[in-house]
């Protein structure tokens, strides 16, 4: 819709009139930001990539509360310059997320657990699954994995916040 309507969220949102296309998009960037996408990357990749090498019977909160802590930590720090970005992902990350050809794993263990009885969550059946395929070894992988995958996603989603809204708000600089 946005290529159909211009260049831009605002060529978009702007056919409704400036206040309303000024308020729509803020609200679309503020769901897609802090609000709710932000927060669940943090969830998903600690779900998937520090739980399964918890006790079972101990208390997540604090290890969730360090983790979290470190996660946007991370993603603050690379945010900074939003113009090293690229080169962070490009260089480093995706071909992380490429070692032991990762997304094709998650297809043959999406594959092979199909009929498997139902899990509270996602991170759980896809964590018991690697498991019970690969081993832990399979466990640490995947969770390095979805962690890279997860901070990546964080870092353009904070980047993009950050940058509409340096624009939208013209006293506030990118780093604030």
């Amino acid at each position: 819709a946005v290529v159909i309507a211009g260049n831009s969220m605002d060529s978009l949102v702007g056919k409704a009139g400036k206040k309303i296309g000024l308020v729509l998009t803020a609200a679309v960037y503020l769901l897609l930001g802090p609000l709710f996408a932000l927060p669940r990357t943090g969830a998903v990749s600690f779900e998937i990539g520090v739980v399964p090498f918890l006790e079972e019977d101990s208390s997540q909160f604090v290890p969730m509360l360090v983790y979290t802590a470190v996660f946007f930590a991370l993603t603050y720090f690379f945010s900074l310059k939003p113009s090293k970005v690229i080169d962070i992902v490009g260089k480093f990350m995706t071909p992380l997320l490429l070692l032991c050809l990762v997304y094709g794993a998650l297809c043959f263990v999406g594959a092979q657990t199909s009929g498997m009885t139902a899990f509270s969550n996602g991170g759980v059946i896809l964590n018991y699954a690697v498991y019970a395929l690969f081993g832990r070894w399979g466990n640490l992988i995947l969770g390095v994995a979805v962690v890279l995958a997860c901070l990546t996603t964080s870092i353009g989603l904070t980047t993009a916040f950050g940058d509409y809204f340096a624009k939208v708000l013209p006293n506030w600089s990118y780093r604030k």
